[in-house]
């Protein structure tokens, strides 16, 4: 029986050990490849960053809709909290008409004598300076 001539193959011829250089260049064509790699990634993904966060025709639209949506619920919601609350706007009312009067006084102006002779008949007719409140403003 003969051999196969498919399996004798002439052994492969000796390979010669490669050079320091032939090293040193290969290992810096795959550092080459690799940053080239690398750079491509950054870009595309630079790329994909800018169109995802370009602004469209529908940004500026979409936010005016969120805003007008939102301060519409607010207002309907501040308007529903008040009918559920009790009625208290009224008590300033009730303690100014007490305080009334006596805003009135202290808040005068004693201005001319004639307006201190009106709000006080019973001071006498000496001079002005003497009846007048001393702590009333001081007028023309």
């Amino acid at each position: 029986m003969n051999p196969d001539p498919s399996s004798m193959r002439a052994p492969p011829p000796p390979v010669e050990p490669p050079t320091l250089d032939a090293l040193i260049r290969q290992a810096e064509q795959r550092l080459l490849a690799r940053q080239h790699g690398v750079a491509m990634r950054y870009r595309a993904l630079a790329e994909r960053w800018q169109r995802a966060t370009a602004p469209r025709r529908w940004v500026w639209p979409a936010l005016g809709l969120g805003l007008s949506v939102l301060s519409t619920w607010r207002a309907l919601r501040s308007v529903a909290a008040a009918a559920r609350r009790p009625r208290r706007d009224l008590r300033w009312l009730r303690m100014l008409a007490l305080a009334w009067p006596l805003a009135q006084r202290l808040l005068r102006p004693a201005a001319t004598p004639q307006a201190d002779a009106q709000i006080r008949p019973s001071s006498s007719s000496t001079s002005s300076t003497s009846t007048t409140n001393p702590k009333a403003p001081l007028g023309p």
